[in-house]
Formats: C-alpha cells, sequence, structure tokens
C-alpha cells in the first residue's frame, strides 16, 4: 500500500519513515488522497485531492503526464475563491458580499468580468 500511495511515507534510502501525526490522520480519514500510477513510457496518470475541510478543498488530475482537470475552492470569511481547470482552459472567480452589497470578480479563457452592487458590469 505505500508503493501505491495509499499510506502517508517517506522512503529515505532503504528505509520508509512514518510520521505518527500523520498517520494518526490518515486512520481518521483526515488525510488528502493521492492516486497516480506511471505508465511504461514514464508518463503519470491519476488524481491527487484534498479532504474537504471546512474552508477549502481541491482536487487535480493528471492524464498522460498532463493536468487534464482539477478544481480548488476556499471558503473565506465574507468571500469565496474558486479556480478551475479543464481540456478548454482555466477559469477563476472570487465573490463575497451580502444583500445589496455582493461582489464578484471572474477570469475566463483571459478575460476578466467583475460584478458589483445591483448588477452592474464591468469588462476588461
Amino acid at each position: 500500500m505505500v508503493l501505491q500511495c495509499k499510506i502517508p511515507a517517506s522512503k529515505i534510502g532503504r528505509q520508509w519513515r512514518f510520521n505518527k501525526e500523520i498517520i494518526d490522520d490518515w486512520l481518521e480519514g483526515k488525510h488528502h488522497s493521492t492516486s497516480l500510477r506511471m505508465d511504461k513510457n514514464g508518463k503519470i496518470s491519476g488524481a491527487m485531492e484534498s479532504k474537504d475541510t471546512k474552508n477549502g478543498a481541491f482536487r487535480l488530475e493528471i492524464q498522460d503526464g498532463e493536468v487534464s482537470g482539477g478544481t480548488f475552492i476556499h471558503q473565506g470569511v465574507g468571500h469565496q475563491t474558486e479556480v478551475s481547470i479543464g481540456p478548454d482552459g482555466w477559469k477563476a472567480g472570487i465573490s463575497g458580499g451580502k444583500g445589496n452589497s455582493k461582489w464578484s470578480l471572474g477570469v475566463e479563457n483571459g478575460k476578466a468580468e467583475a460584478k458589483v452592487l445591483g448588477g452592474i458590469k464591468m469588462k476588461f
């Protein structure tokens, strides 16, 4: 299971090293998940993802040695940030506020758009 990246460990020389705190978290399900494999040509495929926390999560997908998709989400005090990547490129956004004070800023395909208050839009 160590060689398949299912148990968190580090190899130093010929010895495998395990951090007790990380293993305890892993046993309690508080760990990140990594499932990677390498083909005969040395190209990596698989996924890495975090366990959802109270303020964020991520997932990164790799196919034939290249990033094929993924997301990063962060929930902060009064705002949320999300970044995603896929076959068509990447996009990102941050939003926040309440009621008439809502706002957002997004970037997709190299173009940015900001929205503030009651739907006022600014493109740049």
